[in-house]
């Protein structure tokens, strides 16, 4: 049964003859209708796939369905080491948690991390998986200086962690020179600033580089809300982390922008975490905690700093 929705300027048919003619009249309109809007639509996608990038690049553009809505678009950024954008035909990374648990951290002390170890990550620490698009593309910040034991092991570790997700992600290293007090919070503005140049990030992840994973369903993916990641030292007894934001923690990049950054302020250990976590509070921004029995890091052996008297 047909059912017709008359407005008030519509004529009502007033044979049967008549009314079959008015159907088949309307329905030939609407198939005329609907044949110019999908040919527009097709130039439109025509004209969108071949667009122009700030770089003057043409890219591929892939529009994305409704089962793929959390894939953003960065997975048109141009590779900046090989020049050439991936195949928009591959499958969107998926990485299954399940069965899995804590993992082995190598702790062997090394000089170098050889390039045949890691032959897929290119020159600067970056990474993209070949055989799928990835679901997030993060930066790793790493506040550093004089610890280049710990870097090497915390580099020979991570890379492998951080491919198993099926990531694209680039580690930064920002060192911090001279013989004042180690400055964490202002190494993290420094290094969000300078990865900028990089192209873009969703999301970054601040790491202190002597804690490594030990759980493979931690993710380093892009979070909503602020994530605390470091739920627990291993070799730490008792800690308090309910009001921290340190060791490991992830943020959006507009969030991060939104409160401010890091304060520049604590020279020395600590403080800069607990400031943090009170600008994220007054932004009204929740804090997401991985739990004691997934959050689970260990720590390398390193020398104690010297204490902010402020922290």
């Amino acid at each position: 049964m047909i059912s017709y929705f008359f407005s008030e300027r519509t004529r009502i048919p007033k044979t049967l003859t008549e009314s079959v003619k008015d159907v088949q009249e309307t329905r030939s309109y609407i198939r005329t209708i609907c044949f110019l809007a999908v040919l527009a639509v097709i130039i439109c996608i025509r004209c969108n796939n071949f667009c122009n990038t700030d770089s003057g690049e043409y890219v591929n553009m892939k529009f994305i369905s409704s089962e793929e809505a959390n894939v953003t678009m960065y997975e048109l950024y141009l590779n900046r080491n090989n020049s050439k954008i991936q195949d928009v035909s591959l499958p969107i990374c998926y990485y299954n948690t399940t069965g899995l648990a804590e993992i082995t951290v190598n702790k062997t002390i090394i000089k170098y991390v050889p390039q045949e170890v890691y032959p897929s990550v290119n020159t600067g620490g970056y990474y993209r998986p070949e055989d799928c698009k990835p679901r997030h593309k993060i930066a790793i910040l790493i506040p550093y200086r004089n610890r280049e034991r710990n870097l090497m092991i915390f580099l020979y570790n991570i890379h492998s962690f951080l491919i198993r997700q099926k990531l694209e992600y680039m580690i930064f290293v920002i060192e911090q020179i001279g013989t004042d007090d180690f400055n964490r919070g202002k190494l993290f503005n420094a290094g969000f600033l300078e990865m900028k140049k990089f192209g873009e990030w969703r999301c970054v992840i601040f790491h202190d580089v002597d804690l490594l994973p030990l759980d493979d369903r931690i993710l380093y993916s892009c979070p909503t809300w602020p994530r605390h990641m470091c739920a627990t030292v291993v070799e730490v007894k008792n800690p308090k982390f309910r009001t921290l934001f340190g060791g490991v923690s992830a943020m959006d990049v507009k969030h991060f922008d939104e409160v401010n950054g890091y304060s520049n302020l604590y020279w020395g250990w600590g403080g800069e975490d607990n400031d943090m976590f009170r600008r994220i509070r007054a932004s009204e921004l929740p804090v997401v905690r991985n739990s004691k029995s997934i959050g689970r890091y260990t720590s390398l052996e390193h020398s104690k700093q010297s204490p902010n008297p402020l922290r």
